[in-house]
């Protein structure tokens, strides 16, 4: 039952935002377009068997990872993403729009043994020729619309003893029709206080549960920690995944 996939993608972001200033709000409006190059090579039973075998010595000492790499047929292609969003700032409020991969982000692939695209970058730092993909297969990342809000007040010189931020968003509403996804799992809520200006502490509710976390930033040093639990199935306690995080 074993199988995986190889994927590498590669690209390049350019973008714009103006603001306008209309009855007292701002009002910026941006853009952007991402050109990207993607290597995906999926990997079969036997090649992934091949893998594990050769991480964990199940093979004698006889297995080639590169050998079994280089001969997956991989599928590789170019595809240009589009992204546009609006946020509009009213005082301590912020409410935010954006739409991402706008119409769905088609890729356009040809394939070759591995090797043979490992080879071409590493010489001429090109795709080789391959075989064109053709076919109902499309390869597609889906368009994503989120919204958000935040609110920030400015509580003066009191801020640097005591300075909260609200925020809250919702996450690709299109999957509740597309994919029949409970609103619950996309759906985020959380705060944060930063006190002395050194510590932060930090609540919220994602996907239906309840997440905290905790930072402290002294000189040069920053620390946060967090727990969490998300959802990876389409509904509330169908597969809910818990974790801690920690980074420096």
């Amino acid at each position: 039952g074993v199988a995986g996939d190889i994927t590498a993608t590669a690209g390049i972001v350019a973008g714009y935002a103006i603001p306008f200033n209309i009855l007292g709000m701002t009002i910026n409006v941006g853009a952007d377009i991402r050109p990207m190059f993607r290597i995906h090579a999926p990997l079969s039973n036997k090649a992934a068997l091949g893998l594990v075998q050769s991480v964990i010595g199940g093979g004698g000492g006889d297995v080639d990872v590169f050998s079994i790499i280089n001969s997956v047929d991989a599928l590789h292609g170019m595809g240009v993403g589009l992204d546009a969003g609006v946020i509009v700032e009213l005082g301590a409020l912020k409410i935010g729009l954006s739409a991402r991969d706008i119409g769905g982000t088609q890729f356009t692939y040809n394939q070759s043994p591995m090797g043979e695209v490992v080879d071409g970058l590493m010489g001429n730092r090109d795709f080789p020729e391959g075989t064109e993909v053709t076919g109902d297969v499309a390869y597609v990342i889906p368009m994503n619309i989120s919204a958000g809000v935040a609110f920030h007040p400015d509580l003066g010189g009191f801020r640097y003893v005591f300075d909260p931020i609200i925020h809250a968003d919702l996450q690709d509403p299109l999957a509740v029709l597309n994919e029949g996804r409970s609103p619950w799992t996309l759906i985020h809520i959380g705060g944060e206080a930063k006190i002395l200006s050194i510590f932060r502490v930090r609540g919220g509710f994602n996907q239906g549960y309840l997440t905290a976390g905790a930072g402290i930033k002294l000189l040069f040093i920053d620390v946060n920690a967090s727990v969490f639990t998300r959802e990876l199935g389409k509904h509330i306690k169908d597969k809910p995944n818990s974790g801690i995080s920690l980074e420096a």
